[in-house]
């Protein structure tokens, strides 16, 4: 099952009623702190069975006792249990109605019996009357109907709402519901199926203190111990069952350093980081615990400890093993995990490694997680973001912050997304100020159709108008020192051309790569989807006489139309030149090229089934490969992480 969406309402800092939508592997939920992100976790963390609303939990303005908390969950079911669940419905209720129909078959055969009548008559006589008999049988006999009528509910709504089912937990103290009906109310083999596929939430907040480097028996099992018991299922040890193994022999010896060595495996795939240091993992005896230590190169004199490197580093492998931890302690067929501020301590690189955690997480789980920080936005997919705001009516959602151009989500963050590219080491040098946004789309589009598998948060796109500024970038990223990779791309035009003409000599000696869009073609060349792109021609000539007082021509969509079908008939001239052509014969000066790529970028993002052009798409492929493969982009998932021990693996 796939959580969908939630509605909350009047939950802790939500008054009234709001709906959270989910993306179906990873949500993003970015604000300003205080403003209810944290709240909206703990309200989707009550779709695990036990975790019931406190009476704390109520919204703190509530006016009324009749306000009380109510949440709704949508949840998704995959093809198989579409099938499986009304199936298992209807089974039962046949099977039970059969046997009931047998039951009073052999009830009505026993009482038409001559001799079984007369038995029933002498044994009625013989026996005292006692009406708390008569009474039980009544209870049982409307214990009986209810159970059907629990069954049928299920089956009725199994029949209106699937593929989606709604879940409900509505007030203080209670069960969750399907039609008003707890699982627990259904037949066993029914909540059996519930049990299985329902996700299990696991809720990892910012976690702080001192890491863990040693551990004794008597706490290794503790939940303030979760880091370490993380570190030992990846070593393949149960820390569940080792008691025997905190005791130093020769055995234990063999057992830790089997254990050390699918430890330093394991975790040197986990993060890349580490592996760039040079780092190795190791577990190892120490008066009656076990030790958790690093070989670092840097440090000759001693081994280190996780606890001492910097915030970043510990706060990582500190989510990561207490994550570990939680699937193996609690097996589940499908999660959802839900991480509050999990960025908080780690330098901005590894922000980034982390959201590609995150992309290796949801391809088997759902991920949720809240954030102030720049670098934990996804440009890779900005249609998972939801705005996370507070007025004076409580938090409310904006689950399009994209459409202005993340204007919305980073006032809120007090951040500018230019400043990402401070932190790049992979710069595209881009000669027009719509360029970036373009090829952020097409690395997007690409990217969710599975045609490409880049990550486009490690690419910083910036342009630099002309020439002069142009040598002054290459200089700047590309200084003694620098590890950056940068490439240069420009029209394919004589403009183009003069440019890499004026920057030869030194891309040269910087070893800088430059590439050109196909001959007379600027980046509108490459645009995916043509519908999308000429309705968002006539929006942007709309808006430009609108700014200027023009009245607008009653024939202008159809005069555009017109003139684009002419236009890719016979290309004389290249997309971007067309619209500044056009444009300036309604409007009398060139409108907006950024405006033109910003209307067009969010058309596309907000199409159920956006219809592309398979040509441009090939065309608009080759150049992303080019670019990431000049620039050693990553892919869009970290390697091997969170991966699950094999049983025989546990000692």
């Amino acid at each position: 099952m796939i959580l969908k969406n939630v509605v909350i309402k009047d939950f802790l800092s939500i008054r009234g009623t709001i709906k959270v939508v989910c993306d179906q592997q990873v949500t993003i939920l970015l604000g300003a702190n205080d403003h209810g992100k944290s709240n909206i976790l703990s309200a989707i963390e009550h779709l695990n069975e036990e975790v019931v609303i406190g009476e704390d939990e109520t919204n703190w303005d509530a006016a009324a006792a009749a306000d009380q908390p109510r949440l709704e969950f949508v949840l998704e079911l995959n093809e198989a249990e579409r099938t499986q669940l009304p199936e298992l419905v209807t089974t039962w209720l046949t099977m039970a109605e059969a046997q009931r129909s047998q039951e009073l078959l052999e009830k009505k055969a026993k009482e038409t019996a001559p001799e079984e009548k007369a038995k029933e008559e002498d044994k009625a006589a013989k026996a005292p009357e006692v009406e708390e008999d008569e009474e039980e049988e009544d209870d049982e006999d409307d214990r009986e109907l209810k159970f059907w009528e629990n069954v049928h509910t299920l089956r009725t709504i199994l029949q209106s709402e699937l593929p989606r089912l709604r879940i409900v937990r509505e007030g203080v103290g209670t069960e969750l519901a399907i039609g008003g009906v707890s699982p627990k109310s259904f037949p066993r083999e029914i909540l059996n199926w519930f049990v299985e596929h329902l996700p299990r939430v696991e809720l990892l907040r910012a976690l702080s203190g001192e890491l863990q480097d040693s551990v004794t028996v008597d706490k290794i099992a503790s939940d303030t111990h979760e880091f370490l018991q993380g570190v030992f299922f990846y070593a393949g040890l149960d820390p569940f069952d080792c008691k025997d193994l905190f005791r130093q022999t020769d055995t234990t010896e063999r057992v830790i350093d089997k254990a050390t060595k699918q430890l330093d495996e394991e975790l040197r795939r986990l993060w890349m980081q580490g592996t760039d240091l040079g780092l190795h993992f190791e577990l190892s005896h120490r008066e009656g615990a076990i030790e958790f230590l690093v070989e670092d190169p840097s440090v000759q004199a001693r081994k280190t400890r996780m606890s001492k490197r910097s915030t970043g580093v510990t706060q990582f492998f500190r989510i990561s093993m207490v994550l570990h931890a939680r699937r193996c302690k609690r097996p589940a067929n499908s999660y959802i995990f839900l991480f509050d501020e999990p960025g908080v301590f780690l330098h901005p690189q590894g922000q980034k490694d982390l959201i590609q955690v995150f992309e290796q997480l949801s391809t088997e789980s759902q991920v949720v997680y809240t954030t102030h920080s720049l670098f934990l936005l996804n440009q890779n997919f900005p249609e998972r973001h939801r705005l996370i705001l507070r007025d004076k009516t409580g938090t409310r959602v904006d689950q399009k912050p994209y459409r202005a151009n993340w204007r919305l989500a980073t006032d809120a963050l007090g951040v500018y997304l230019t400043s990402n590219i401070i932190f790049s080491s992979k710069v595209l040098l881009v000669e027009g100020d719509s360029d970036p946004i373009h090829i952020y789309e097409m690395f997007r589009y690409l990217n969710r159709s599975g045609k490409l598998d880049a990550d486009a948060n490690s690419l910083g796109i910036l342009s630099f108008s002309d020439l002069p500024n142009l040598r002054f970038l290459l200089q700047v990223f590309k200084r003694d020192g620098e590890a950056s990779k940068v490439l240069v791309l420009v029209d394919g035009d004589k403009q183009g051309k003069k440019v890499l003409t004026g920057i030869k000599a030194l891309c040269e000696r910087l070893e800088v790569p430059t590439r050109d869009l196909q001959k007379d073609e600027s980046i509108e060349d490459y645009v995916l989807s043509i519908p999308q792109f000429i309705d968002a021609v006539i929006e942007t000539i709309t808006l430009a006489l609108q700014a200027e007082q023009i009245v607008v021509p009653a024939a202008l969509e159809e005069e555009v139309r017109k003139s684009w079908k002419e236009h890719s008939e016979k290309p004389e001239k290249s997309a971007g030149k067309w619209f500044k052509e056009l444009s300036k014969k309604f409007v009398g000066d060139e409108a907006s090229k950024v405006a033109l790529a910003r209307i067009y970028a969010f058309a596309c993002r907000d199409a159920v089934d956006l219809e592309v052009d398979e040509v441009r798409v090939a065309k608009a492929l080759e150049l992303c490969e080019r670019i990431a493969k000049h620039l050693d982009i990553p892919r869009l998932k970290a390697e091997k992480v969170f991966e699950e021990p094999a049983p025989e693996a546990i000692v």
